[in-house]
């Protein structure tokens, strides 16, 4: 009996622990962006930059809440010749909504996933044969996520996490899903 009663107890403690992980938080992160399949056919080309989230939700219980960001993913650039040289920079940013999803593993520690919609933009700058060209191009699209956070004090979280941003961009810009791996902090309100 008393270990059906202290089983009890650890219980109750620790769903209020979990409890205290709920309310409003913001953070910011910072991490790797890669353009996928934009190097075919190129001479030079650099698919990869440093990438800045930052982001805010609202943990509605232990297992799900929503999440806010906007995201800066830098600049990609390639070089190729079709029969005249062809030279490319592409900025991509933009903000995300998804619903999340938590799985505890104990006080300190859980991981998460998150799926929704991403309002992306596309900027081309560049020059085909020396003549300038400026392409640019909105859409919204699907993102999702997973990642695990890690609960140093009270308040103050880090965490790990790789999203990937479906055909951010246009017809007329072009299209490129992006992934991005980064690492951040949150505080909670």
């Amino acid at each position: 009996m008393k270990r059906f009663i202290l089983g009890i107890a650890v219980f109750v403690a620790s769903q209020t622990a979990f409890a205290d992980n709920q309310g409003f938080y913001a953070g910011g992160s910072i991490g790797q962006s890669k353009f996928i399949d934009q190097c075919a056919g190129t001479i030079t080309c650099s698919d990869t930059d440093t990438a800045v989230k930052i982001f805010g939700g609202y943990q509605f219980t232990e297992n799900w809440g929503a999440e806010a960001s906007y995201v800066d993913f830098g600049k990609f650039t390639a070089t190729a010749f079709i029969g005249v040289p062809v030279n490319v920079t592409a900025k991509a940013n933009g903000f995300q909504l998804a619903g999340t999803g938590t799985i505890p593993v104990n006080n300190q520690f859980s991981f998460f996933g998150k799926a929704g919609i991403f309002l992306g933009r596309l900027d081309n700058s560049g020059s085909v044969g020396g003549t300038s060209v400026s392409v640019s191009g909105s859409s919204t699209t699907f993102s999702f996520g997973v990642g695990a956070k890690w609960n140093i004090v009270d308040r103050f979280a880090v965490r790990l996490e790789f999203e990937r941003f479906s055909k951010v961009g246009s017809d007329a810009s072009g299209t490129s899903d992006i992934d991005l791996i980064s690492v951040g902090a949150s505080y909670r309100f």
